[in-house]
């Protein structure tokens, strides 16, 4: 099990229309655990009703756990 991460489904509902994705896509925030239980990382993604990933086709980081230390994207950081 040593390297084993899941992906888990935090929040799943449906993204502004105004966004301009297709139908039936989701927006989704995932948590990747390991085995232990731990989260390691955070990504917001839009999943598309064929099973892709949509805007720039991987999932946007929003924490990670490194070494001990937790990096996180401040909401309205400027």
């Amino acid at each position: 099990m040593i390297g084993e991460i899941a992906e888990a489904v935090m929040h799943s509902g449906t993204p502004s229309p105004e966004i301009g994705l297709p139908s039936g896509t989701r927006s989704q925030m995932i948590s990747y655990i390991d085995k232990d239980g731990f989260e390691l990382a955070r990504a917001h993604r839009f999943l598309l009703p064929d099973g892709s990933i949509g805007a720039s086709g991987r999932p946007d980081p929003k924490r990670i756990l490194d070494g001990g230390v937790l990096y996180r994207l401040e909401k309205g950081g400027g």
